[in-house]
């Protein structure tokens, strides 16, 4: 287990408060790696999208919110083979995020979208 993956753990079974854990991944994201926006979803494919339930930037990308999921190579990659995309540059956010202007008017230059596997099911 690599280290950001083991604070992560060690909080999350410390921690009963969901909004605690959240803040807390926030906290540990940002020291760790930085970021400029940072959210997290739950999958509904068979709704075609996703559901936030966390977000950094709730004025932007507020909690409850949804966005649908494309029917691209990054549907292909994050639902179908279970992987992390990685947008490297502004074209690739472009590309395949639907919502590229509102990401990259933030300053984002790249993205990843991490896949976490729960109950066998990407969420």
């Amino acid at each position: 287990m690599k280290k950001i993956e083991k604070k992560i753990f060690d909080n999350f079974v410390k921690l009963k408060n969901e909004k605690t854990f959240f803040t807390l991944i926030n906290k540990i994201f940002q020291k760790e790696i930085g970021f400029i926006l940072l959210t997290l979803t739950v999958a509904h494919p068979k709704k075609k999208l996703v559901q936030r339930i966390y977000s950094s930037n709730n004025k932007v990308y507020p909690v409850g919110g949804t966005k649908k999921i494309p029917r691209n190579y990054f549907y292909e990659v994050t639902f179908k083979k279970r992987k992390s995309f990685i947008g490297n540059n502004v074209k690739e956010i472009q590309k395949y995020h639907y919502d590229h202007k509102i990401i990259t008017n933030l300053g984002a230059e790249a993205i990843l979208n991490q896949v976490v596997i729960f109950d066998n099911t990407p969420g």
